[in-house]
């Protein structure tokens, strides 16, 4: 069970690279494109499946850990996304640097913050 996880997170990966360069450099056209623009869904749906059964078989702690990860990754998530559109308003971003695909990374920075955090509260309180 737990090789899936590090399995599914790698074709979810190559599959959104994939998609990115294919669409980028215009490869590909009509429902091909799309296709292979669309492809990364099936596979993250696959990383996300992988990750939430791999939770189940962690302990209680280590459960509450990647929880607090989450639950931190996605407010600042969200910090960000309103930050964004906000000053979107303000000034005219550069999407070749504020797209929604530049976003991506910060999901796994966020969600690192997030495990640092909640690493060190638990390691705390249970050492």
């Amino acid at each position: 069970m737990k090789h899936q996880l590090p399995l599914s997170a790698a074709i979810w990966a190559v599959s959104y690279m994939a998609a990115l360069y294919l669409t980028k450099a215009d490869i590909l056209s009509g429902f091909p494109a799309l296709g292979f623009a669309l492809l990364p869904i099936a596979s993250f749906a696959y990383f996300i499946y992988a990750w939430i059964r791999n939770a189940s078989t962690l302990d209680e702690v280590q459960i509450r850990v990647q929880l607090e990860a989450v639950v931190v990754a996605f407010s600042l998530m969200i910090m960000l996304m309103m930050t964004l559109g906000v000053v979107g308003l303000s000034v005219e971003l550069n999407m070749e640097n504020w797209g929604h695909r530049h976003l991506v990374p910060y999901f796994f920075l966020t969600y690192a913050i997030g495990l640092f955090i909640a690493h060190r509260r638990y390691s705390i309180h249970h050492e």
